[in-house]
């Protein structure tokens, strides 16, 4: 299964650039698909998962997005 992810950088002026890319949703248990979650990384990198988990639990597979803020 996939979906298509739209998103747009607020910090670009006018006009607003509109980003898609298709994504693939990773295999998921029916019995832990409580949140769709969505991940934006650098260079324009979305990854998707269905979970049961939130961002900073031991088991969740991707960092903590503070991980990637420039400094």
């Amino acid at each position: 299964m996939t979906v298509t992810v739209r998103w747009t950088d607020r910090r670009n002026a006018n006009p607003i650039v509109w980003k898609t890319k298709v994504v693939e949703v990773p295999q998921y248990q029916s019995d832990k698909r409580d949140i769709f979650a969505v991940h934006f990384f650098p260079n324009d990198e979305v990854k998707v998962l269905v979970t049961n988990m939130i961002v900073g639990y031991p088991e969740y597979p991707f960092p903590s997005p503070k991980t990637y803020r420039q400094k």
